[in-house]
């Protein structure tokens, strides 16, 4: 049976914590416990109470950081079963922190997935997109068909009709004065600041200049939004219609609600 120690979860750890979560809060933490199952746990203090009253966003940004645990285990070609224990909203383990899954390492070899090497490069695309050729798209189209689970939208009409719902559902949220102090809160505006290069949204993420920074800042943790709304320039402030215009397509992934595959005592088994 394969073990992992202290030290080679603090490096898996690193890894797994490239996964995407919301607002890069970050919420994932990992132990080890007697019998040397690696352990998941989201940090209650992470949560985002405006933004994810439910705790649906913190559940699934756990869920990314678990799929780069294993991807990071395959990488040294480490097996596991899975135990998803989130449904249960275990808060008992340690005080401010609920158990998420249970990571039990196998015997079984395991090969790194393809998207592996990309774990590192991934990055969340914020500004106008490149022109793209006939051929690109034509192949975008033949493997959207095959996927039962993806609607591929293209031309200007669609487009179009996404950019403008995508706006109004961005200013419909923004105008909520609490969600946009949580999120100035996540928000990192100043390389000075001392979470700036660990968790949230820096400058870099969030692709603007430092004087950009400090007036969104300003302008959204305060009055001033609410008053430039009123003078029917919220949606201005918001808007991202000109730069989502500019996509070759947008790809739509509409999945089953799907019951929990596994409890506590049926693991679901990751080989990579």
């Amino acid at each position: 049976m394969k073990r992992v120690d202290a030290a080679m979860l603090a490096v898996l750890a690193a890894e797994a914590n490239l996964a995407p979560s919301v607002h890069n809060t970050q919420p994932a933490r990992w132990a080890l416990d007697e019998e040397g199952r690696v352990l998941l746990a989201a940090d209650l203090s992470r949560h985002l109470s405006v933004g994810d009253p439910t705790s649906r966003d913190m559940g699934l940004s756990c869920g990314a950081a678990l799929e780069g645990m294993a991807m990071a285990l395959a990488a040294r070609g480490i097996g596991v079963t899975i135990d998803d224990l989130w449904t249960h909203n275990l808060l008992d383990w340690r005080p401010g922190y609920r158990l998420a899954a249970r990571l039990q390492l196998t015997g079984e070899d395991a090969v790194p997935p393809a998207l592996s090497e990309w774990t590192a490069r991934r990055f969340t695309w914020r500004a106008r997109f490149s022109p793209t050729s006939p051929e690109q798209i034509k192949k975008l189209e033949h493997w959207a068909v095959q996927a039962v689970d993806v609607r591929l939208a293209y031309g200007r009409e669609d487009l179009a009709f996404l950019a403008s719902l995508n706006d109004r559902s961005s200013l419909a949220i923004m105008r909520e004065r609490a969600f946009r102090d949580e999120l100035v809160r996540w928000m990192r505006l100043s390389p000075r600041h001392p979470a700036y290069s660990t968790d949230g949204l820096n400058l870099a993420a969030l692709q603007m200049g430092r004087l950009e920074g400090a007036l969104a800042g300003h302008l959204l943790a305060s009055p001033l939004f609410d008053i430039a709304d009123r003078l029917g320039l919220g949606q201005a402030l918001v808007a991202e219609s000109e730069k989502t215009m500019t996509a070759a397509a947008c790809l739509l992934f509409h999945r089953r609600r799907m019951r929990a595959r596994s409890s506590p005592d049926k693991p679901s088994t990751v080989s990579g």
